[in-house]
């Protein structure tokens, strides 16, 4: 009597690891894209919640300020705003590469901890009997670096007037 006996051949066994190597390649690269994909997503999103939250508040603030002191002329340019709201003065500026508002007790920092605020400049606008118009511009930069080797930055331009 023959016996039977049941297993692989070398050529199977050689077909199914190459196969399953294909597949794992195949599933490494699709999971290495949606990592980068979600990182790039991540990225973009801080520098816009950052630079919308910024200019929101910039908006409110400047409308609130009984008395804009700096920039100080019509025309002139400043990276510091100083104003007066409720007989406290407050002071927007850069601290490196931080945007900080104080009122001489306390400061905030108002980005995030991914992001750097740079090319900060204030210009007062408008005539000199007129309301206080403030023109703001400031870039906002990642500090994760995106998968292609760049930073995403975005230019923020606004202009804001007292009531």
């Amino acid at each position: 009597m023959k016996k039977t006996v049941y297993g692989f051949t070398l050529i199977e066994m050689i077909l199914y690891v190459s196969l399953l190597t294909v597949l794992m390649t195949i599933l490494t690269s699709l999971f290495i894209s949606i990592l980068d994909n979600q990182l790039k997503t991540s990225e973009t999103s801080e520098v816009e919640q950052d630079g919308r939250f910024i200019i929101a508040r910039f908006i409110y603030d400047i409308s609130q300020a009984q008395n804009i002191t700096l920039p100080a002329t019509v025309g002139g340019t400043s990276s510091t705003l100083q104003f007066a709201q409720s007989d406290i003065n407050y002071t927007y500026s850069l601290s490196g590469v931080n945007l900080q508002l104080s009122d001489g007790t306390y400061t905030d920092m108002l980005n995030s901890y991914n992001t750097a605020i740079s090319n900060l400049t204030f210009q007062r606008l408008g005539n000199a009997s007129g309301k206080n118009t403030i023109s703001v511009r400031f870039m906002v930069t990642s500090k994760i670096q995106s998968p292609g080797g760049g930073f995403e930055q975005k230019d923020f331009t606004i202009t804001a007037g007292t009531r």
